[in-house]
């Protein structure tokens, strides 16, 4: 039976008082987890749970306590058809946080990490919402990040939930939100992707209410006027009594008044030593002190029993504040129960009954109280999302049926629906319908404003102490940023004015906004006319809003209207006049904008302003900003009238966050700003001389005037080869354009000119090359002209095809993804290497230098790629299946190992043949996979017929993968598939490890599957694997290759659908698929391999205390050698290529005596020939200088020969190699943990180092120093 309940999980749940408003709300309490049993016994009176399983008591830290929580969720998922939990709440403990705590331990961020348990929960579990609630100080105090570093608890949400959900923090006031308490927390609300733009977290906080006063919550209980008195209608009415002469500190006192203000010693707090009074210690000026009836309720914190403590006494009763008076406080409902014995049941014990009662609970239930959020505070936030999930987002072709059905492109028709809301929409589906139906909205450049885009601006935007706040929205369109605007300056008296130019949007948004509560102390009007033709009477506080973008044609006459007082004339994109009179109108100003603001030439005078003014803020949203619309926006926070001082960078696509000096990224040396400027970019600019080429663009040449054939050939980008030293020839491709066409553009006087240099447009992969005599280019490339007679060399022009110059490239151009054209700005950045590096990054013009020289680099190994780089590079690509209809992107034999060795061979073909055209048959003929595939594969010889079809599948299939990948390009000749090289560092990198080619074949399954629109399939798979989800992700994939490519078998659709699903669950640690069904346990890295024998899987069954040659004495196995010995070669040149790179060649053992000199030899630790199942880890391998290797490892050179004392040396020094990769900054951690205790094991012979736990190198250290002694 399905349940129509939404779900929640709580931890760290005390006696589930704040949670308690989910329950009032009815949510169904899947798992509730606490450490204390006698507060989770307080759920249980209360039913919390529906299965007693769901109450679980442990330590969340252990793995234990976390498998019964995801079990709970597993019986959820069967029994009750719940596919996704709704809400999970933590509300971890606060001691090494909160200001109340004045002994703070040693361990605090040790402690404070617990949050990050309930991160990797809420990452698991990847719930709809979350929240967590705790100190004020809560995003700001330092915790241990699930990557080991220490950082702050914003930076570990950020980190680890930033891409998958919209989340915001806010610190409130429990008394501004329904409790009569006054205590500042946060509370951070998170909002899953699929759902934010449907409810921002900024909507689904407490709405603001005006304090209640005491007198006003608890003033109708009877007074307790007797020492210890317990009301007779109410046992929670009572309070404990004190010693009888403290009553005489307080008995005196008024409202406001403290024990410690009295006059007389005798009065005040105080103990008798040797007859004479001594006051006790005043920590605190709020102890002892009396509270005020007409004034809202203080903090309740857990010692709320004691008159001792803060804030404690009642406002006339000479006692502390009762359990009900604090409930009431808490808002705590009557239905709550503290005990399992019903409350009338309590009331009717006699008198010392009830003494006996409290005398055993009341401590217990006052710190459950002082540590719970109010009821009303979590029942708030419930009834919001319960809300949220009653209206399930609309996509976009929804909407468009809608709007075609409803016939809403008529106005009145549109009018009526939104006003008569038929369909129960929400008021966020509601405006995208408006938006879309809305005939005009293409005129006025007015899409639809996401509401996660507006979130992200308003959680931004700064606040403000005034009382009063005056904001204007220029451009309104349906009133999208209305309800965030309202959201962020709750509490206070708001003008809000809302302009816009078409007067049935402004009717849409009343009619939205009708939906929603306006507070009382907000005022809206509503203002149909031309923005940027008003006359200001007075500056607003805010500016706010999203102008519109387009271009107005010179003939427009309102054109030299808006000019008149603008700033920069030389644009005609309306959205620069929005700015400009923004800033004529406003003190701070948030607005959206295009990207090209950043950079190009049409907004030099607009940048030149704004440099001049604190920028305080850029959020860039590359294309996520406007879902379904190319373009690029960021949005611009600037505080007007004030100087610059630092801008706070945040991307929304890299996940990326940086406080930058403004004058800084704002350099006017620099042609534009570079927003993502740092040390790296930097130093890349200190290698270089700017400013050295003018740059010429063709904008004439179409393919009208373009054939396949010609008088003068035409080139394009794709005909420069990657390094930039060729032209290649490309069949379908290549284009000529006639002698007659050509001599009327301007580009024709470049024909026959050699002096000049080319390179390609719109790509984050520049490569130079001097431009051959007697050709023409199109638009897809740039036209270098050097300056003052300036050659560059070869040298020169090979440093731009390097992964160095194109990372610095990528920050040079803001990691812009449209604008991307060589202008006459970004030509700036094709500088020439110079022979030494400058002082500073950006120094002289060109004109001024006296030579540009060559830099002369060391030759060595080809640069790495990184992870990044993988990731960044399938990226670049568009793999919708859709749009190609290839079915076999992925296939059988394209698993990780087979990938790595067809890599290898095509790279090492293509050593012995530079830029050959080469097909499938060239490849498995090649005298490198004749002498590898054989042997490692045992497969019959390539030449032999019988296997001509085995092999053809074995090498066409990962080369079809690779050529859809785009690191290979494909070009049809008739019947005939031919390959070239496109990518040689990405090839490089995949034949390099195995572990290389399965993080390719991951990044590249999952860049095809988002694509393709049916990454989210997946996606809830694995945030639920269970049967029932495997049946649905593995049916709705068979179904779309059924649908959009030429397969027409389920049978073929299961092969290859085990090629994607099982790389990505190997990842994420999850189940996947085995023998068609659901694997019973996670895939396993053996799982995704083709064809290998596996050292642990022979030595799986060996009995402990049995050493591995004694069982290989009575178990002998076959094991293949070759492939182990292949492997071992490639992962010693991985290694030599990653310390050349990543430690400068030296040596992974430093010795004084070998210093300077280079590590080119790879050294087994435990020598392959008596150890082959450890001859290809990274872990065994060490980089060593020949004298190292020569004569120490190897005494006088015998290669047959270890020292053991040197040996001994070396495993404590790749210990701390690993180390410091693991736990350092690495863009890539190449090793592994367990595998260097697997290596150990092995060389060892030992059982016992298995026994080590993750990461404990002190432990590896003393077991490699036991081992030598022994």
């Amino acid at each position: 039976m399905k349940t129509n309940r939404p779900t929640y999980i709580s931890l760290f749940s005390s006696a589930g008082v704040g949670c308690y408003g989910f329950q009032l709300e009815e949510f169904d309490c899947v798992a509730t987890n606490e450490l204390i049993p006698r507060r989770l016994d307080v759920q249980r009176y209360n039913h919390k749970c529906k299965y007693e399983s769901g109450y679980i008591c442990g330590d969340i830290t252990e793995t234990a306590t976390k498998d019964a929580l995801y079990a709970q969720i597993a019986l959820w998922q069967k029994k009750e058809n719940v596919s996704r939990i709704d809400v999970v709440i933590a509300t971890p403990p606060c001691q090494g946080m909160s200001v109340a705590n004045h002994k703070k331990s040693a361990d605090e961020i040790v402690r404070n990490s617990l949050v990050i348990e309930s991160i990797k929960i809420i990452k698991r579990v990847n719930p709809r919402f979350f929240i967590f609630e705790n100190v004020a100080a809560f995003m700001k105090t330092v915790c241990t990040d699930i990557d080991g570093e220490n950082k702050t608890i914003a930076a570990a949400i950020e980190s680890n939930l930033g891409q998958a959900y919209s989340y915001a923090s806010r610190i409130i006031n429990f008394k501004n939100h329904g409790a009569c308490s006054s205590r500042q927390r946060t509370i951070v609300i998170g909002v899953s992707k699929d759902d934010s733009d449907e409810v921002s977290p900024l909507e689904l906080y407490p709405d603001f209410v005006e304090e209640r006063t005491l007198r006003e919550v608890i003033g109708g209980l009877r007074p307790l006027k007797e020492w210890g008195e317990i009301d007779g209608e109410d046992i929670y009415h009572s309070f404990r009594p004190y010693p009888e002469h403290m009553r005489g500190w307080i008995s005196d006192l008024k409202e406001g008044e403290s024990a410690f203000d009295h006059a007389e010693d005798h009065k005040k707090p105080h103990r008798v030593i040797g007859g004479k009074i001594v006051i006790n210690q005043q920590k605190n000026g709020d102890k002892y002190k009396r509270q005020y009836w007409d004034k809202v309720g203080p903090c309740i914190h857990t010692r709320n029993d004691q008159l001792a403590s803060q804030n404690t006494i009642h406002p006339s009763d000479d006692r502390v504040f009762s359990i009900r008076e604090l409930m009431l406080m808490m808002t705590v409902p009557h239905s709550f129960k503290w005990a399992e014995t019903d409350f009338s049941d309590l009331n009717g014990l006699p008198p010392d009954g009830k003494r006996a009662f409290l005398k055993k609970e009341e401590i217990k239930i006052r710190q459950c109280l002082g540590e719970a959020v109010p009821t009303v505070i979590f029942q708030s936030i419930a009834k919001k999302i319960k809300g949220a999930l009653s209206c399930p987002p609309l996509n976009t072709a929804a909407i468009r049926r809608l709007v075609a059905c409803q016939g809403l492109t008529d106005i009145t028709a549109l009018k009526k629906f939104v006003s008569d809301n038929p369909l129960g929409l929400s008021s966020a589906a509601l405006s995208k319908i408006a938006e879309s139906a809305n005939t005009r909205r293409t005129d006025n450049a007015a899409f639809f404003t996401s509401k996660t885009l507006i979130t992200e601006m308003i959680k931004a935007l700064p606040g403000t102490d005034k009382e009063t706040v005056r904001i204007l929205e220029p451009s309104v369109g349906v009133g999208n940023f209305i309800p965030l605007i309202l959201r962020k300056f709750e509490g206070k008296n708001i003008v809000l004015d809302v302009v816009d130019i078409d007067k049935h949007s402004l009717d849409l948004a009343k009619l939205i906004l009708e939906r929603d509560k306006v507070p009382d102390r907000c005022t809206i009007n509503f203002i149909h006319t031309d923005f940027l033709l008003c006359d200001p009477k007075e500056k607003y506080d805010y500016v706010i809003g999203n102008p519109p973008f387009y271009k107005m044609k010179a003939s427009d006459p309102l054109l030299s209207l808006y000019r008149k007082n603008a700033v920069n004339t030389a644009t005609t994109n309306i959205c620069s006049f929005f700015l400009d009179k923004a800033l004529q109108m406003g003190n701070y100003i948030a607005l959206v904008f295009p990207k090209f603001l950043l950079n190009t030439p049409e907004f030099a005078q607009t940048r030149k302003h704004l440099s001049h003014k604190a920028v305080e803020c850029i959020i860039d949203f590359g294309e996520k900003g406007f879902p379904g619309v190319l373009v690029e926006t960021v949005a611009i926070f600037i505080r007007n009238g004030e100087r610059p001082s630092s801008t706070r960078v945040l991307s929304i696509p890299h996940g990326k966050s940086m406080t930058q000096p403004q004058n800084y990224i704002f350099d006017e040396k620099l042609p534009y700003w570079i927003i993502y400027r740092d040390g790296e970019f930097d130093a890349v600019c200190k290698k270089l001389d700017f400013n050295v080429f003018k740059v010429f663009r063709d904008r004439q040449i179409t393919n009208e005037l373009l054939s396949p054939k010609g008088e003068i050939r035409v080139l394009k980008s794709r005909n420069i080869s990657d390094d930039g030293k060729k032209v290649l020839d490309i069949e379908g491709y290549d284009a000529y354009i006639s002698r007659a066409d050509a001599q009327g553009l301007s580009v024709y006087s470049y024909l026959d000119c050699d002096g000049v240099y080319l390179t390609p447009n719109m790509t984050y992969k520049p490569r130079v090359m001097k431009k051959p005599k007697g050709c023409l280019v199109n638009g897809s490339l740039a036209v270098l002209i050097p300056q003052k007679g300036i050659t560059p060399t070869e040298k020169q022009m090979a440093f731009f095809s390097t992964q160095e110059y194109r990372r610095f490239y990528q920050v040079a151009r803001n990691f812009q993804t449209r604008s991307l054209n060589v202008d006459a700005c970004s030509v700036f950045f094709y500088g020439l290497l110079r022979e030494a590096p400058k002082k500073l990054p950006i120094t002289e013009k060109a004109e001024e230098k006296a030579q540009v020289a060559v830099f002369e680099g060391r030759k060595g190994w080809r640069n790495m790629l990184t992870q990044q780089d993988i990731i960044n590079f399938c990226a670049q690509h568009n793999y919708d299946i859709r749009e190609s209809r290839n079915g076999r992107w992925i296939d059988q034999k394209c698993a990780a190992d087979v990938v790595t060795v067809i890599a290898d061979c095509i790279y090492n073909y293509a050593l012995a043949h530079p830029q050959a055209i080469f097909t499938t048959l060239d490849i498995w003929h090649s005298a490198y996979a004749v002498e590898n595939v054989e042997s490692i594969f045992k497969k019959p010889g390539v030449k032999s017929e019988t296997a001509k079809n085995e092999y053809d599948k074995f090498f066409q299939q990962p080369m079809e993968l690779l050529a859809y990948a785009q690191v290979l390009k494909k070009i049809k000749r008739g019947n005939r598939n031919f390959y070239q090289i496109n990518n040689i560092e990405v090839l490089e990198y995949i034949a390099l490890r195995e572990r290389n080619a399965l993080f390719f074949l991951k990044t590249y399954i999952e860049k095809v599957l988002l694509d393709s629109g049916i990454d989210r399939a997946f996606e809830a798979f694995f945030a639920a694997p269970t049967k029932g989800s495997y049946q649905e992700v593995k049916q709705t994939f068979s179904s779309f290759l059924l649908c959009n490519t030429k397969i027409n078998g389920v049978v073929e659709c299961n092969r290859i659908f085990i090629k994607v699903l099982n790389p990505l669950a190997y990842f994420k640690n999850s189940r996947g698929t085995e023998k068609g069904r659901l694997s019973a346990q996670p895939i396993t890295y053996d799982m995704l391999m083709y064809n290998r024998n596996n050292f642990r899987d022979i030595y799986a069954d060996k009995p402990k205390g049995i050493a591995r040659k004694e069982y290989a004495l009575t178990h002998p196995v076959k094991v293949n050698k070759a492939y182990y010995h292949y492997q071992s070669a490639k992962a010693k040149k991985y290694l030599r290529m990653f310390n050349d790179q990543n430690r400068r060649g030296r040596t992974e053992h430093p010795e004084a005596a070998h210093s300077k000199d280079r590590a080119i030899h790879m050294h087994h630790i435990f020598p392959e020939a008596d150890y082959p199942e450890i001859g290809s880890y990274l872990e065994n391998i060490i980089a060593l200088t020949p004298t190292q290797h020569l004569n120490y490892a190897h005494p006088n050179g015998h290669t047959q020969e270890i020292d053991e004392q040197y040996q001994h040396l070396l495993l404590l020094a790749k210990a701390d190699r690993i180390r410091e990769n693991l736990t350092g900054t690495a863009a890539d951690k190449i090793y592994e943990f367990s595998n260097f205790l697997f290596v150990l094991h092995v060389g060892f012979d030992s059982d016992e180092v298995l026994e080590i736990e993750e990461m404990d190198f002190d432990s590896v250290v003393n077991a490699i120093n036991v081992h030598y002694a022994a």
